[in-house]
């Protein structure tokens, strides 16, 4: 009977080929960091006679909500070929790495997906971002297109953010130098304190990360877009862009609180400055009585009412470069 098992270095190449297959993208050009021997350790496979049949990869990483840092598993990669789907690997994957991951001290799973697979998993959809179309009409930026010599200012930039995920400055370089955000070829154009990421989705250009001033970043998207002989980029962002949206929607993928012990731990300085320790006990309380999927829902999306208005959702950071 086949079963999940941890990959090793020698199976990279056969998962790699099973995820470029399904996913019909050169899946190791576009994940250098994810799919490679320093996270290996992290990716599940089931193997029939050596060649990976089944894959589900999670790359840990940290985000800084407002100074505090939580720890989560970023999942991606989920795959199976079609000659061996249907025998539930995927559901057996995710389950297992659940549990290692839980012992690593990941408190929050991000998925890159919507599926039922997840659903049925206890993840759940949450949080708002918008997109708006940005006109190529108005004041423009001085601006050059970065390349890796430049990683250093990007990191700066994205470093001023309140909620964000932590980079390496390695890893960052090795996953710019890529070219790909989200599986999309990418360029990166450098203002004098801000930065635009665009990418082409749908034969529209697209800002999948920024950076800086508010101003800034809108006449260096006015500036590329021009430039590209487009009428419009959109622009993607969250509740504290502050901007006019055409459309808002849910991460594009769902999440779950693998661990609701690790996740208090973690956040339990920023839940206190922002509560009495009278509420912080209730709320614990409250929250103790949820399994992880409503927990999910109350803390990260709109879910049940906690009795604590202008804490919760907590808002998570848009991928960006960090999409696995």
């Amino acid at each position: 009977m086949l079963e999940p098992v941890v990959l090793m270095p020698e199976d990279l190449n056969s998962a790699i080929e099973l995820a470029s297959e399904i996913f019909d993208k050169d899946m190791g050009a576009c994940f250098p960091i994810f799919l490679s021997e320093k996270n290996v350790s992290n990716l599940l496979g089931v193997k029939d006679g050596g060649r990976v049949v089944s894959l589900l990869g999670m790359q840990p990483a940290k985000i800084s909500i407002y100074g505090y840092t939580l720890n989560v598993g970023l999942i991606g990669s989920v795959c199976t070929h079609p000659d061996y789907r249907g025998a539930g690997f995927a559901s057996r994957m995710l389950e297992i790495m659940e549990a290692q991951s839980i012992k690593k001290g990941i408190s929050v799973f991000v998925i890159s997906g919507l599926r039922g697979l997840y659903r049925r998993f206890g993840a759940v959809e949450f949080g708002s971002y918008h997109t708006a179309k940005i006109s190529s009409e108005g004041e423009k930026a001085k601006i050059k297109k970065a390349s890796s010599k430049d990683v250093g200012k990007i990191l700066s930039i994205h470093q001023k953010k309140f909620i964000r995920y932590l980079r390496n400055y390695d890893d960052f370089k090795a996953v710019f130098e890529s070219g790909y955000i989200a599986t999309r070829a990418s360029e990166t154009y450098l203002g004098e304190e801000s930065y635009c990421t665009f990418a082409n989705i749908d034969k529209e250009l697209h800002v999948l990360e920024f950076g800086g001033k508010k101003d800034e970043v809108l006449r260096i998207i006015r500036t590329v877009t021009a430039e590209k002989n487009r009428n419009y980029c959109v622009l993607h962002f969250d509740d504290s862009f502050n901007y006019p949206a055409n459309k808002t929607t849910t991460f594009e993928g769902t999440a779950k609180i693998i661990s609701a012990e690790n996740f208090f731990l973690q956040l339990e300085d920023f839940f206190k400055e922002r509560l009495s320790n009278k509420e912080y006990e209730e709320f614990k309380n409250k929250a103790s009585k949820l399994d992880n999927s409503e927990l999910t829902k109350a803390v990260l999306g709109k879910g049940m009412d906690l009795g604590l208005e202008g804490i919760f959702p907590i808002t998570l950071p848009d991928y960006g470069w960090d999409y696995i």
